[in-house]
């Protein structure tokens, strides 16, 4: 999911920078900001401990109509009530540029950990997807003439969370697969436990697989199993998690007279958890 995140950033016009080292992300936020004269966008309140002071931290935003971010209002600085986190001993390079070629791609290499995440909330219940794809990421390494590479990612074992790092050796059996996207992707859902709702992770997985095949970017290689269609063209609900439909509770907000500050489309999946939780008001609120 970050790789998908920092190519649409990328793709946008944005610079991109990935923390090098044992340096902690959160950290390196605070620093950059405090040091730039920046500010943060998160929902993570300990950014509130950095010292920033009032108006440095913002919690939501909205995409206005004629394509301009506008930020809603920021979090008061001291409604966190723990110390501040002191941020001297984060040291950033003197140029940001050395923390910006990695941002964009997972590196593949014989002599480095690649370092996987959560695919998704399901890696409790179901196992971590990338565990599960574990045979097609080493058709991988063999197409790229790499013997063997370890992988460093969370697994949940005997009631508890870890990392665990595993040595995985290359194997060309499901080889054909890396040229058949929509067939990794069914291949993945036979595999993963629970298809429906793995759906959206299974075809970032196979995705990114993929476009490390065939030279692609991430998003590129997403698309060629579903396409976004424009809005305008949209039916009222989408069949797919990626396409977007209508924030049902916008009028009891705003009422008709006004507008969204964003374009109203919410994913499906959003509109669900609002369902459920009973929320009979917009998603922005």
């Amino acid at each position: 999911a970050l790789e998908f995140f920092q190519q649409y950033l990328l793709e946008a016009g944005f610079q991109v920078y990935s923390p090098l080292g044992d340096v902690d992300c959160k950290h390196a936020i605070g620093k950059i900001a405090s040091e730039h004269g920046g500010y943060i966008l998160s929902e993570d309140k300990q950014m509130l401990r950095y010292g920033l002071g009032d108006g440095r931290v913002f919690r939501y935003f909205a995409i206005a109509a004629n394509g301009k971010v506008v930020f809603c209002e920021p979090e008061a600085a001291r409604s966190w009530d723990s110390d501040d986190i002191s941020l001297d001993c984060v040291h950033l390079p003197s140029n940001l540029e050395d923390w910006a070629p990695r941002a964009a791609q997972i590196s593949l290499s014989s002599d480095t950990p690649l370092r996987l995440g959560n695919a998704d909330a399901f890696t409790k219940t179901y196992g971590n997807l990338n565990e599960i794809a574990r045979p097609l990421w080493a058709a991988l390494y063999a197409r790229l003439d790499l013997r063997s590479v370890t992988e460093a990612l969370p697994v949940w074992r005997n009631n508890s969370a870890f990392i665990e790092e595993v040595t995985v050796e290359a194997n060309n059996e499901l080889d054909s697969l890396l040229d058949d996207l929509v067939g990794m992707f069914h291949w993945l859902q036979e595999h993963c436990g629970a298809p429906e709702k793995r759906e959206h992770s299974c075809a970032m997985q196979a995705a990114t697989i993929y476009s490390k095949a065939h030279g692609l970017n991430v998003v590129e290689a997403y698309n060629k199993l579903f396409v976004v269609p424009a809005p305008e063209h949209e039916p009222e609900v989408a069949p797919f998690w990626a396409r977007r439909c209508r924030c049902e509770g916008i009028f009891e907000v705003y009422g008709e007279d006004k507008r969204c500050l964003s374009s109203a489309f919410v994913y499906p999946t959003q509109r669900e958890r609002a369902r459920a939780k009973g929320r009979g008001k917009a998603l922005c609120q």
